[in-house]
């Protein structure tokens, strides 16, 4: 028993050191100013064989959807961290974000993992909510905190607006918006906003979702809304009493949905 007992304790350091010496590695790579990083002898021998493949960066935000448990949280990151090793990639926890480096992948598989991890996270916690942000894919290890910084935007963006996963490739519009100021964000929201309640808000912000997506047609935005066309006239009718925006008229609508992806 005491044997089993001192080599459990041994994996266990082990592996707390293995995660170690990824988180710094990796912060060295994506979060130093200077390329001389580069030159550094355990990374250049670590990246030697991968200077030409594609490298990615993902986020992957974990939402408890209660007070943050540590433990849980590391117990998560343990599960999904033995998947990246899997196929060669590395990642760390930071707060409740885990941060990962994947080689050779493609937009296309990247969603494919992206369900396998997610199916190791939700089997540890069923209620957690997911994001992901996808940053660009490079070769050039130099461009890996570029992939770092846009999948940290394409994340923000992500669950701004409900998406389970965001590509920075596949962004526009959230690109400029994202560069507003918070504060400036909080107050054109707030005057386009101003006399709903928070559940108003979150009503009219599906009903402008489908409303784009259905290009106006109520027919098509009510079935999706499992609601009456009538239903949804009247709400239109009383968002435009309250908020002076008509959803209708396209200079309008371009407010009101430029609201509503930064809220």
């Amino acid at each position: 028993m005491s044997e089993i007992l001192i080599r459990e304790n041994y994996l266990y350091r082990k592996e707390e050191r293995e995660v170690e010496k990824d988180r710094i590695l990796l912060e060295k790579i994506l979060k130093n100013e200077e390329k001389e990083i580069y030159k550094n002898l355990i990374i250049k021998d670590i990246f030697k064989k991968l200077r030409d493949k594609d490298k990615v960066i993902l986020s992957t935000k974990i939402d408890l959807k209660r007070e943050v448990d540590i433990e849980l949280l590391k117990n998560i990151f343990l599960e999904f961290r033995k998947i990246v090793k899997k196929v060669g990639g590395y990642c760390y926890l930071e707060g409740d974000i885990i941060y990962t480096l994947l080689f050779e992948y493609s937009n296309t598989n990247i969603l494919e993992k992206i369900e396998q991890l997610e199916g190791i996270i939700k089997r540890i916690n069923k209620e957690c909510i997911i994001n992901y942000g996808i940053g660009n894919i490079y070769k050039e290890l130099e461009d890996l905190k570029k992939s770092y910084q846009e999948s940290i935007i394409a994340l923000t963006c992500g669950r701004k607006i409900n998406k389970k996963y965001c590509f920075y490739s596949k962004m526009d519009l959230e690109i400029l918006l994202n560069q507003i100021e918070e504060n400036l964000q909080k107050e054109y929201c707030n005057k386009i906003f101003s006399n709903l309640s928070k559940e108003e808000i979150k009503e009219y912000k599906e009903i402008i979702k489908y409303y784009e997506k259905e290009n106006g047609s109520l027919k098509m935005i009510a079935q999706e809304l499992y609601m009456h066309v009538n239903t949804l006239q009247y709400k239109l009718n009383k968002f435009h009493e309250k908020t002076g925006l008509d959803i209708r008229k396209y200079g309008d609508f371009v407010k009101i949905k430029i609201a509503t992806m930064l809220i």
